[in-house]
């Protein structure tokens, strides 16, 4: 039987070559802001579990409960991952959650 955790594994080394690559960018020029990888908020929450360096929090969401139920999200998952955010303290910045919707 196939590994389940498998994909996680591979969307979070993803994700860290992504923010390494944001943040030596962000560092190298002294750039004031926050690096931000787009992927489902549950990737996001698995990497902050893993350790993973995480500025933002991005989740794309749709104008109807329906719509975000068919995206795999949720209020009381966005919470979790507002609550995750907000634990990081990586940076003095507030603002750790991007929403946008379609």
């Amino acid at each position: 039987m196939r590994d389940r955790r498998q994909p996680c594994h591979r969307q979070c080394r993803r994700h860290d070559r992504a923010a390494a690559h944001a943040g030596e960018v962000i560092a190298r020029y002294d750039i004031p802001t926050q690096s931000c990888v787009l992927a489902h908020v549950t990737t996001t929450l698995r990497c902050i579990e893993a350790g993973a360096p995480v500025d933002l929090v991005f989740q794309s969401i749709g104008g109807t409960e329906a719509v975000n139920r068919s995206f795999g999200v949720s209020l009381s998952l966005l919470e979790e991952a507002r609550q995750a955010a907000l634990a990081l303290g990586a940076n003095d910045r507030t603002e750790r959650h991007v929403f946008r919707d379609r």
